[in-house]
């Protein structure tokens, strides 16, 4: 996947374009990825160039994720647990085509607010608790 390697992911990610670097991972190429890394090595030699924009051409970015936050001053460990849940709760997603995400049928808890993904450990210790 042209967002995990090469010189494309870092020109994204050791400058820093976006403030979480999972945004890039996460991005869904809108055309052939060959052709993207086409226009990259075109379009990055000229004065004028901009990266941001360029992302914002060739892909699709995924939205900011927004939880409410979890009321850290609750009086006992169960409801402050109760109070993540929402937090860290997803939804099914649908399929799409060079996305990174694996489709889950049902709802699932994410290893922290940033995250759209559960990861095989995180299901582990979720059905452990």
């Amino acid at each position: 996947m042209i967002q995990l390697k090469g010189e494309l992911f870092e020109a994204v990610q050791n400058p820093g374009v976006f403030k979480d670097s999972k945004i890039f991972v996460d991005a869904i190429p809108k055309i052939d990825e060959e052709e993207i890394l086409k226009q990259f090595r075109i379009k990055s030699k000229q004065s004028h160039f901009k990266l941001e924009p360029f992302l914002r051409e060739y892909f699709v970015l995924p939205h900011a994720v927004t939880s409410p936050a979890a009321r850290v001053n609750e009086s006992t460990m169960e409801s402050y647990i109760d109070s993540l849940w929402n937090t860290l709760e997803r939804e099914p997603a649908e399929e799409k085509a060079n996305d990174t995400l694996i489709p889950l049928p049902y709802t699932f808890l994410v290893p922290g607010g940033r995250f759209r993904e559960i990861y095989y450990w995180d299901s582990y210790f979720t059905s452990v608790g």
